[in-house]
């Protein structure tokens, strides 16, 4: 979950610097290699291109590398989060209330009924943890941010 959210937080960097918007043709890409930079960022064990690509065959592995270079030019390779960052982040993320149509929209994804043939939960009060637990998701990662510094 960290990883995600400090991938949002470059993405928003990137966003700033590079003055590129985020479209139909723009979001999916930015948004994957933002994801991978973050996880390399952050994670002992990070990913590697080939597999993002073999996974979300969007880009192929020279395309996703060019991407990543491409990107923390951008962002000037700052990849620090300070932790108050994070906090605060995550906690306006606490407070956003999803708007209905992209609620039920997410509902009915193709992703949402793959979810629901695993057996994970698939009704407003759950999907996919519950507002209570996705609350309490946030905080513990935003806490286990701050424990780390």
């Amino acid at each position: 979950l960290a990883v995600f959210l400090v991938s949002v937080i470059y993405l928003s960097r990137f966003k700033q610097a590079s003055h590129i918007a985020l479209h139909t043709l723009t979001w999916k890409p930015l948004f994957l290699t933002s994801l991978l930079v973050a996880d390399k960022m952050w994670e002992d064990q990070p990913v590697r291109n080939k597999s993002v690509s073999e996974l979300f065959p969007l880009l192929s592995a020279p395309d996703l590398t060019r991407m990543e270079l491409w990107f923390l030019l951008a962002i000037k390779f700052n990849g620090f989060v300070e932790p108050k960052l994070f906090t605060v982040f995550c906690q306006k993320l606490l407070v956003e209330e999803v708007h209905p149509v992209i609620d039920r929209r997410v509902r009915e994804s193709q992703f949402a009924l793959k979810l629901v043939r695993v057996g994970l939960p698939h009704h407003p009060e759950s999907f996919p943890l519950g507002k209570e637990m996705e609350k309490e998701a946030l905080a513990a990662a935003a806490q286990k941010e701050m424990e780390k510094e």
